[in-house]
């Protein structure tokens, strides 16, 4: 039988174990994008890193928030690079959010969400009247 130390113990080497294959997924999914990918990806976490380090300590507001607009033809590797722009700055613990015009286009990645439903735009019928 274990001690609520050895099991706190087992607990917090599960989430390292957890945490560090979650980071070599990551690392793993950077490092096979292409070499302009890879700049790109850089550039807007640059950014974000730099809007994060330069906010006032507490204002969370200031410390995230931003847009970047994805476009590419098909086969490009936009949505490799897009998994890596979302994973990569979470794990940095810089939340962010996929969005994409249609339902169909957002359900092509994990948590992804129309624009209009991040942005709280709903679609009102004709006859109601707003609230």
């Amino acid at each position: 039988m274990h001690t609520p130390e050895a099991q706190s113990l087992d607990f917090r080497i599960a989430c390292l174990q957890e945490c560090a294959q979650r980071c070599a997924t990551i690392n793993e999914r950077y490092y096979q994008l292409g070499s302009q990918q890879r700049a790109l990806a850089e550039e807007v976490l640059q950014h974000m890193r730099n809007r994060r380090d330069s906010a006032p300590i507490g204002d969370m507001r200031r410390a995230h928030g931003g847009l970047f607009c994805l476009q590419g033809e098909a086969g490009t590797g936009r949505t490799c690079l897009l998994q890596v722009l979302k994973d990569k700055p979470d794990y940095e613990g810089m939340p962010c959010q996929t969005t994409a015009t249609t339902g169909i286009a957002a359900t092509a990645y994990n948590d992804g969400r129309t624009l209009h439903s991040l942005l709280g735009l709903g679609v009102q019928d004709s006859d109601s009247t707003p609230q």
